[in-house]
């Protein structure tokens, strides 16, 4: 769906990265999204591009994505 947030492993269950949370021992990132958010396209296309970015993510997050529609 959006190749430039690739490298970062996003759930796409609540129940899912609860449990995973709760493995891992870490904080779960939220992020909302909707089809024509321009919020969240600019997040993939600048900030979740960036390696650091994506490094840290992965490092010390459950990243996880909810639709809103």
């Amino acid at each position: 769906m959006r190749a430039e947030a690739d490298a970062i492993p996003w759930l796409h269950g609540y129940e899912e990265a609860l449990a995973a949370a709760r493995a891992q021992r870490r904080p779960i990132l939220l992020q909302f999204e909707r089809e024509r958010c321009a919020g969240c396209r600019k997040l993939d296309a600048e900030t979740y591009r960036d390696p650091d970015v994506q490094a840290e993510v992965t490092a010390w997050f459950v990243p996880l994505r909810l639709d809103i529609r």
